[in-house]
């Protein structure tokens, strides 16, 4: 009975799909791949396909069918792909290991409407039968290298994503077979490979026999990766490289062999990751007939002249970064070597093409006219505690990628790590992987597009949001420097644009309430604005509205609401995808328990008070301070010191004062001498003055254990007197040390 039963399925499964796969290309892993793919979207999506009225048969790869059709897969370039009609055979075929299944996802894509929206998303129209007059188009990914570096969080698919996108570097982790594989880079590493264990030069193996190797910084020899580098001048480092990358060039090739990959193409050697260059005498009369460069680069390239005679389809890559980024004088650059240059110029919210990255473009420019192949390094996130909070860059892809593309640039390398935090992180990603295969995209209709089917109804209400940012940005003259933008940077969301967005974002959550999917998918977009609210702009909007004497109970829902928000959304990200950072939502969490006060103190009652939230608090003596909950302290929160282990600084009285650093001045406050009981008090510290542009500190106890930074008094108050307060409790065990709060004279 199970088998009839089984039989049966098998033939209503069959009798509503009237296409069907004719010849495909034998002893091909990824042509495989591309007919299991094809037949798995060709069943979800079309009940037929039909070429002039007739059933499709597909063909896919290299056949006698294909080539009994005029179609010679021998004559189409690396990645290139065909898909074309003859009567009712539709051909899919493609050049090198990754064309046809390039081809196949275009197909399913373009013709049968399904989206991949990232690892584990993606859009599938409700089946149908779908009618095409022919087909009879050819394409090509236009960048040589495409890469996404994505790590360490995103699902391990072995390439699916990837492959599906046209992407053929995966940031660090491999395509499999399967899917094509990866244009990967040999060994040691793809960058940074001098300081490292199985590096070329690290410093645990020859600084003590080799001293000379290493480059001089501030009078000593330097090889350590955060400081040093190597004396690229010195010419015994020549044929020691040159030996070390044909090792190098064996081991790669025979690892790739064990997994049916193509030989790596791009070795890199490339400097370690810190601002420093060789100061040695000669490298400083190198430096000013070549610049730094240069140096690397006549060192390079004797090593690259040397790559040509053995493997010359291959490629040194090395950095323009930091101390190399200025283009070399009076060396030609081989061209066989690629240089990587690092965008860290550019202004995050302006196009590569705007006045305000003038330095970046005519640098850009620069190496364009004395090298073959540049591949961008390009920024796409920020770091440090800026980290996933919205600004509106997906703006800039057209106008800097259309420059790329006009610039002798190869290939493009997105860092952009932090699936689970960043800022739109889906649909940056999407458009990334667009521009990079087509650099003339039409970025309007990719985005709504993209939008629509991720979002769903609530699609017009965020397109709407990501405007409204980039109005902001352009209109305030967003200042975001690359990498980890300043607190200021994102001052050009003021309070009025944070409410406006935040509205477009409960519309947008309204729409698709009842939806599960839909909505985790709304808050994901919605995380990196409540992470600009909750992390950055929080204090600057508390101090505006309590400088201006305003109700501040909006705001205070506002961050309570974007709170409890980033905590769940991220929690639930984190199911999904790996690595996840749990000291993330600690740190989102503890800075908003920090915000929640209790009632008015007697002391402040009809005084126009300001607060520091204890998360502007800067803790140095972290041995024996610690930031915890205490529920006696008006913040719920308190710096607690274990006196046993605290230096007698800490002890009655203790100093405390303003420190001007501009003016090199300390303001001293009332020495504390802290009642010896359980409960907390308010010490009135004395009168001070908080001058505008100058950078100062309030420090409490003589050793600078803890201290906060005036600016935001300083910005909000002007040069107004302010009575200083803190709130202390004091015991023979422990001291905790709570909020600073002012009163406006």
């Amino acid at each position: 009975m199970r088998i009839l039963i089984g039989f049966f399925v098998l033939l209503a499964a069959t009798s509503l799909n009237a296409w069907s796969i004719g010849d495909t290309e034998k002893n091909n892993l990824s042509v495989s791949t591309a007919v299991e793919e094809l037949k798995h979207y060709l069943k979800l999506c079309a009940s037929d396909i039909k070429i002039d009225g007739k059933s499709a048969v597909f063909h896919i790869g290299d056949t006698a069918k294909a080539r009994s059709a005029g179609i010679n897969t021998a004559k189409l370039a690396e990645e290139e792909w065909l898909i074309k009609s003859d009567k009712n055979d539709i051909f899919i075929t493609g050049g090198g290991k990754r064309g046809t299944l390039y081809g196949v996802f275009v197909f399913i894509e373009k013709y049968l409407s399904v989206r991949y929206f990232n690892a584990h998303e993606e859009y599938i129209p409700a089946p149908k039968e779908l009618a095409f007059k022919s087909f009879d188009e050819k394409g090509r990914p236009f960048f040589k290298f495409r890469n996404l570096f994505r790590d360490p969080e995103f699902p391990d698919d072995k390439g699916r994503f990837a492959a599906k996108m046209r992407i053929n570097q995966d940031g660090q982790s491999q395509i499999s077979p399967q899917y094509g594989c990866d244009d990967a880079y040999g060994l040691p590493a793809h960058v940074h490979n001098i300081e490292r264990a199985d590096g070329y030069l690290p410093t645990a193996k020859y600084l003590k026999s080799n001293p000379e190797y290493y480059a001089i910084i501030k009078g000593k020899r330097d090889g350590s990766a955060r400081s040093g580098q190597l004396c690229f001048s010195n010419p015994d480092l020549v044929p020691l490289f040159k030996a070390k990358l044909r090792e190098y060039v064996k081991q790669s090739e025979a690892r790739a062999a064990q997994r049916n990959a193509a030989p790596p193409r791009i070795y890199d050697i490339s400097m370690n990751d810190n601002l420093n260059f060789c100061q040695c005498q000669r490298c400083a009369e190198a430096v000013k007939k070549y610049n730094r460069s240069g140096v690397l680069l006549n060192f390079l390239n004797q090593i690259a002249d040397d790559l040509k005679t053995y493997r010359p389809g291959c490629y040194i890559q090395t950095l323009a970064y930091f101390a190399t980024q200025e283009p070399p004088r009076n060396v030609k650059i081989a061209d066989n070597i690629i240089i990587r240059l690092c965008d860290t110029y550019s202004k995050l919210t302006e196009p590569v093409t705007s006045p305000a990255n003038t330095a970046f473009r005519t640098r850009l420019q620069a190496w364009a006219k004395q090298c073959k192949n540049i591949i961008i390094w390009k920024y796409a996130i920020t770091y440090d505690d800026s980290k996933g909070m919205a600004y509106p860059s997906e703006f800039n892809y057209p106008a800097d990628f259309a420059f790329y593309a006009k610039n002798n640039v190869i290939g493009v390398f997105m860092e952009h790590e932090g699936p689970s935090t960043g800022d739109m992180y889906d649909l940056k990603v999407y458009l990334e992987a667009k521009f990079m295969e087509n650099p003339n995209a039409d970025f309007h209709a990719v985005t709504k597009d993209f939008m629509h089917k991720y979002y769903g109804s609530a699609a017009e209400n965020i397109i709407l949001y990501r405007k409204k940012l980039f109005d902001a940005a352009k209109k305030n003259k967003a200042p975001m420097a690359y990498f980890s933008p300043s607190s200021k940077g994102f001052r050009y969301v003021d309070f009025a644009v944070m409410a406006e967005c935040q509205k477009l974002f409960d519309n947008a959550e309204n729409m698709v309430k009842n939806d599960t999917v839909l909505l985790h998918r709304v808050r994901r977009a919605r995380m990196g604005l409540d992470l600009l609210l909750v992390k950055n702009l929080m204090p600057h909007y508390l101090f505006g509205m309590f400088s201006s004497n305003m109700d501040c109970s909006t705001l205070f829902k506002m961050i309570n609401d974007a709170q409890k928000r980033v905590i769940e959304t991220h929690a639930k990200s984190s199911k999904i995808l790996k690595n996840t950072s749990k000291r993330f939502t600690a740190d989102v969490k503890n800075n908003f328990d920090q915000m929640q006060y209790s009632a008015m103190p007697e002391i402040f009652k009809d005084k126009k008070v300001i607060f520091f939230p204890l998360s502007l608090w800067r803790i140095h003596s972290k041995k024996f301070i610690t930031l915890a909950p205490s529920d006696k302290a008006f913040f719920k929160y308190a710096c607690k010191v274990d006196m046993s282990q605290a230096p007698a600084s800490y002890k009655n009285p203790m100093r405390n004062g303003i420190c001007d650093e501009k003016l090199k001045k300390i303001t001293s406050g009332t020495p504390i001498k802290p009642a010896a009981d359980n409960d907390f008090k308010w010490y009135r510290l004395g009168t001070f003055r908080f001058n505008k542009g100058n950078p100062s500190h309030f420090f409490i106890t003589n050793n600078w254990g803890m201290s906060i930074s005036t600016s935001l008094f300083a910005e909000h108050l002007g040069d107004r007197d302010i009575d200083l307060y803190i709130e202390m409790k004091f015991n023979k065990e422990n001291m905790e040390i709570g909020t600073l709060a002012a009163v406006i004279k």
